[in-house]
């Protein structure tokens, strides 16, 4: 059980997620569920033809059975990400991150059990900075079994047993694709909110908010005790809108 999720910003990408693994009924422990890289691919022509000097962030997040999750992540980096061809551009990433998913599907989850029941659940979030020359360019990607999705008219993607609440408050609070235009650091900020209502309403949601912000070439980790400050702030911003909104619904009705 778990959540995680991602939202695309105007200046790059948040990844987001709880940091509670569940062992068993009565047993928790506490640890990371989000795997970022970055890779550079300048072609042997690259100081003729600036447009073939590429940058990639790849970012992870996943819901699910770990094993397979954790082989998912490897996979994806020796198949698809060490080694690409000299005509690589987000159109060519995105047909090698399909083919990769439907193949893995086919040969670790279908072939585990005939029955769906009985396979492994990977429920995996893939969050995506491609740069070259002068244009970056930055997706969410789904995948789900043998479905592979991106986002399409939303600026945000969750997996996990608390994506359908991240997804419902996030809705409201970032709105469509179409009206993006928070930066990195207020993205960051709306999701501390949102994963804090996510881990108090939603059983096997929880430990600390972990996010990372992901720029063109560079990353940044939210510390903890700026996350638990954020959380706190919130709370309090959340009371007093509250408080307000009761004092209006009073005046309603004379």
């Amino acid at each position: 059980m778990t959540i995680a999720a991602g939202i695309l910003c105007k200046d790059g990408v948040v990844l987001c997620a709880d940091t509670e693994h569940t062992i068993s009924e009565d047993r928790k422990s506490q640890g990371s569920k989000l795997t970022l890289g970055g890779w550079h691919y300048p072609f042997e022509d690259y100081r003729e033809h600036r447009d073939r000097d590429v940058s990639l962030t790849i970012g992870f997040g996943g819901a699910g059975h770990l094993p397979w999750i954790t082989g998912f992540i490897q996979g994806m980096n020796k198949e698809v990400l060490e080694e690409v061809p000299d005509e690589f551009d987000q159109k060519v990433l995105e047909e090698s991150f399909e083919k990769y998913s439907r193949a893995y599907f086919e040969k670790y989850i279908k072939a585990y059990a005939d029955n769906p029941n009985h396979r492994p659940q990977v429920d995996m979030l893939v969050l995506a900075t491609f740069s070259r020359s002068r244009s970056t360019t930055h997706a969410i990607y789904n995948i789900h079994d043998n479905l592979f999705l991106k986002t399409d008219e939303e600026s945000f993607m969750a997996v996990g047993v608390g994506a359908p609440v991240f997804q419902s408050l996030a809705n409201v609070l970032f709105g469509s694709r179409q009206g993006m235009w928070w930066n990195r650091r207020q993205a960051a900020s709306i999701a501390v909110y949102i994963m804090a209502k996510v881990k108090s309403e939603v059983p096997g949601c929880g430990g600390n908010t972990q996010i990372i912000m992901v720029g063109k070439y560079s990353w940044d980790h939210v510390p903890t005790d700026k996350v638990r400050e954020l959380e706190s702030h919130h709370l309090n911003a959340e009371g007093k809108m509250y408080s307000g909104m009761t004092k209006q619904l009073i005046k309603a009705l004379p």
